[in-house]
């Protein structure tokens, strides 16, 4: 009905930019759905990181790479400033398509990039020089900061309650059990959970209000077998592109996929192995993935001649 009609104008609102006052209940209920997708079981995150050695994306490459984590089953996306604006203007496009838009969470301080801060060391954030509004508008639902980048327990708190005042959740990467206590003190959104760091599962309510997530590194079958041994039910996967979101989209896919399955790793060898009976798509998927990648670019281009919006991408 209206609402319908009305949600596609407010999102181009949020991602122009255009000045607005943060109404308390819009808020809550932005920081809710990106609560609501993290919190889902099985759900998966994957982190898109693009190192400065690389080419640089075109905006058809992080058009491409939005449409197909999404289409892959991811819950959330974790980017950095810099491809925060093409990538949150690709998943407004999905409002009327299933899946639906991906939450995005901006990663302040990203593997790759400067902190968004503004500063070059990464150890520390200042918060103060942080532009939550402006990530907002760009159309971030939330940020992503590690615990230890934050000098101290009451900024942290601070910086949770700021980015909530600007409708933003808030994920933090946690090393240690103080870490954990620190952030769940702040009341975040969600922990990723590094090395021995857990959710204390014996504080009542706790586990079930904060979203906890396994960290999976390295991209090796074994490693995501250990995560879910360790009992995480979620799984954060960091830098999922290997730092080239143009290159390492089929590479993003395929850890999505392989992290939403519940089928162990186990004696099964690589990930990425092939058997003579599998279809081309699955001898090959990198070949598979580039062949459609190029026949999508071609449509692309013969729009954007011609004057035409951009079409949806697809698998």
């Amino acid at each position: 009905g209206d609402a319908e009609m009305l949600l596609p104008i407010v999102l181009l609102l949020v991602l122009f930019g255009r000045s607005h006052a943060v109404n308390p209940s819009t808020a809550r209920s932005s920081i809710q759905r990106l609560k609501k997708a993290l919190s889902a079981s099985r759900a998966v995150v994957a982190e898109l990181a693009h190192a400065p050695q690389q080419a640089a994306p075109t905006s058809f490459d992080l058009e491409d790479i939005s449409t197909r984590s999404r289409e892959a089953g991811a819950a959330a996306l974790v980017v950095p400033a810099s491809l925060l604006p093409v990538i949150a203007s690709e998943q407004a496009r999905a409002v009327s398509s299933y899946p639906g838009p991906l939450p995005l969470v901006c990663q302040l301080v990203p593997a790759y990039d400067d902190p968004v801060d503004g500063s070059v060391a990464t150890t520390e954030l200042d918060l103060s020089s942080v532009p939550l509004a402006l990530l907002r508008s760009q159309g971030a639902d939330g940020i992503m900061l590690r615990v230890s980048s934050v000098p101290s327990t009451s900024e942290l708190a601070a910086i949770v309650s700021g980015a909530a005042a600007e409708s933003l959740g808030t994920v933090v990467l946690a090393t240690t059990a103080a870490e954990v206590e620190a952030a769940l003190a702040a009341d975040v959104t969600a922990i990723i959970c590094e090395g021995d760091a857990r959710l204390p599962a014996t504080r009542e309510g706790t586990a079930a209000s904060t979203a906890e997530f396994g960290l999976w590194w390295d991209a090796d079958a074994r490693s995501l077998d250990a995560v879910r041994s360790a009992g995480f039910d979620r799984v954060f996967i960091e830098d999922a592109c290997a730092g080239d979101v143009t290159l390492g989209a089929a590479r993003c896919v395929a850890l999505i996929s392989k992290a939403r399955s519940k089928k162990s790793s186990q004696w099964s060898g690589s990930m990425f192995g092939v058997s003579d009976d599998l279809p081309p798509e699955r001898k090959n998927p990198v070949a598979w993935a580039q062949s459609k990648r190029q026949a999508r670019e071609i449509m692309h281009e013969s729009a954007a001649s011609r004057g035409l919006p951009p079409p949806k991408l697809r698998k």
